[in-house]
């Protein structure tokens, strides 16, 4: 029996798009984090930690809903959002500094080299004094070791150098191999095991704060004293003999030091931004809600067909005459990544790959090591679509999705929507049909919310078609020629869909979906609310429903796609002004 799923919302206009004032402010961006936060118990979080958070945003991550996930840094690690799930994470950020493989989705890294940083180091003015770096660990991090529990040479008496040099020397106290971990192949000390066996890290075991051993524990010199160093895949522990006894095991400043190596600079107290500045200070002609501000970021742009976020996190341009362009930081300007395409009319980003649909099919250009450059390029996938109708939308794992009119069935005006498996490098059909649709956009959950041509907001599920979801005969289209279709006007209405929130992460399409209008007063962003009658009863026609469309941004002449940064601002391309329009949260 088929099931209806919303309650009716009746929410003032933009309410949910606007700052909302805590009582009680809380420096987490999401409660999930402050719960993790709270397991380490009031000793354990300092340790562990290092204190407060230090920046939240949004980061490219191939198998995170809309290949995007929230993060938080610490001074002393990282916390990850599956927004799927509300599972949090922490992020192996020891084996990334010390190997240079930036991790952006489960299977998926761009490398780059080690980090040069002291592993001791305290701030990013560290001395000749601070000891060795991540980069002279990488040779120790990529070797197993033989198992040192078992063996008479189990006393731990190498020294690591500056430079990654090893030398077996006289140490400050014994300190002997007592547990080996065969999955990584390294030895952990009895000072360490000892620790570890009082619980330093609240209900957290060991394993799960610090991740399994890297490396072998190592004598260093730094700042003046001899220090016993282990890193593990997500922490850097530091054994200091000499220190009292309350102050002889650290972990040491690692997630700041990764943010430094990953972002060049330090985290500050505001959200860094990773897309472009606008190019002037112009006030564009749109009404927006309290809390947003409107600029015009290009100029003289009349043929861009669709907008997404590359791999490296910049604006990506389809042009009708055959490119596709990045927007540069700070310039107002574009750069080409790819040119010669036949009249692309939909472009996407998953993981390190960037998708092309044009009249040749699908198109695959990767960026590897997302740094706006085109590594690798394929030959293009032949479609079954009239090309003119395709739309693409990227899905959670790994996977795109692609929907439009079948070019042997263009009279039936119904839709077909195809999934291309970026693992299994397979294009298959999704069981799902439904009237020639204007756009369409995937929950955290994989399902699809399509703009029917029937005038419905529909759901397609677990091999479910939910209609009636929301009537979009509020949404008022273009005058229809005296030969178009219903549909085909509609089609004209409704650009894109898109799930938004203002800290970039993908909203809830209950509270945050968003469409992109192209109407007879030019066009708007709307806000579209769900509702549906008690899901014991029969589904309501979509007549009757209390579901509301609210207007969100105002004052287009003809906008013709929208997209949303890492950072929450909104891009739309205005045909009819011949701009890119930034509409940025403050």
């Amino acid at each position: 029996m088929k099931w209806v799923i919303f309650l009716a919302l009746g929410v003032l206009v933009g309410v949910s798009f606007l700052p909302v004032e805590a009582t009680q402010p809380t420096p987490f961006a999401d409660p999930s984090f402050s719960r993790f936060f709270a397991q380490a118990g009031a000793s354990g979080q300092k340790l562990l930690w290092g204190g407060a958070p230090l920046v939240s945003l949004v980061e490219p991550y191939a198998d995170a809903a809309g290949s995007r996930r929230l993060v938080q840094y610490f001074d002393r690690g990282r916390m990850e959002l599956d927004a799927a799930t509300g599972t949090v994470t922490q992020g192996l950020l020891v084996r990334e500094l010390t190997s240079g493989a930036v991790q952006v989705g489960d299977d998926a890294f761009t490398q780059r080299s080690p980090a040069n940083i002291p592993i001791m180091a305290t701030s990013a003015n560290a001395g000749q004094d601070a000891g060795p770096t991540y980069a002279d660990f990488a040779v120790a991090a990529l070797s197993r070791s033989p198992n040192r529990t078992v063996s008479p040479d189990g006393v731990l008496d190498d020294w690591l150098l500056p430079g990654g040099k090893v030398l077996t020397g006289p140490v400050p106290v014994v300190a002997i191999a007592a547990v080996y971990i065969d999955v990584t192949g390294h030895n952990v000390p009895d000072v360490f095991a000892a620790w570890f066996a009082t619980e330093p890290f609240g209900t957290l075991s060991w394993q799960q704060a610090l991740g399994y051993p890297v490396s072998e524990a190592y004598w260093v010199q730094a700042d003046g004293a001899d220090h016993l160093v282990q890193l593990f895949e997500r922490r850097v522990v530091v054994y200091t003999p000499r220190a009292a006894s309350s102050e002889q095991f650290a972990v040491t400043n690692v997630g700041r030091h990764y943010y430094r190596w990953r972002y060049g600079d330090e985290p500050g107290e505001e959200q860094r931004r990773l897309v472009a500045e606008p190019a002037a200070d112009v006030s564009a002609d749109l009404v927006a809600p309290l809390g947003y501000s409107a600029s015009v970021v290009l100029t003289n742009v009349t043929d861009i067909t669709d907008l997404a976020i590359g791999p490296d996190s910049r604006v990506l341009i389809a042009h009708a005459s055959g490119t596709i362009s990045a927007l540069a930081p700070g310039a107002g300007a574009e750069v080409p990544l790819v040119s010669g395409l036949q009249n692309p009319v939909a472009v996407a980003s998953v993981g390190s790959t960037i998708y092309v649909v044009d009249s040749a099919g699908l198109h695959r250009f990767e960026d590897l090591d997302a740094d706006g450059i085109i590594d690798v390029s394929h030959p293009p996938i032949a479609l079954p679509f009239d090309p003119a109708t395709v739309i693409a939308a990227p899905g959670p794992n790994e996977c795109l999705y692609i929907g439009g009119v079948e070019a042997t069935h263009a009279r039936s005006g119904f839709a077909t929507v195809m999934r291309w498996d970026a693992v299994t490098e397979q294009l298959d059909l999704v069981p799902v049909t439904f009237s020639a649709n204007a756009a369409f956009v995937l929950d955290v959950s994989g399902s699809i919310w399509a703009a029917d041509a029937d005038g419905e907001l529909v759901r397609f599920t677990l091999n479910e078609l939910t209609r009636g979801v929301l009537s979009l005969q509020g949404i008022a289209a273009p005058t229809p020629t005296a030969d178009a279709a219903r549909g085909a006007t509609l089609v004209r209405a409704i650009r894109d869909l898109l799930l938004y929130r203002p800290d970039g992460t993908i909203g809830d399409p209950l509270r945050d979906m968003l469409a992109l209008v192209s109407d007879a007063d030019g066009g708007r962003l709307v806000r579209l609310q769900p509702a549906a009658a008690d899901a014991s009863a029969a589904a309501t026609p979509a007549s009757d429903l209390a579901g509301s469309i609210v207007d969100f941004v105002t004052g287009f002449r003809d906008p013709v796609a929208v997209v949303a940064g890492l950072d929450g601002s909104l891009y739309v391309a205005d045909d009819g002004r011949a701009v890119l329009y930034r509409i940025t949260p403050q």
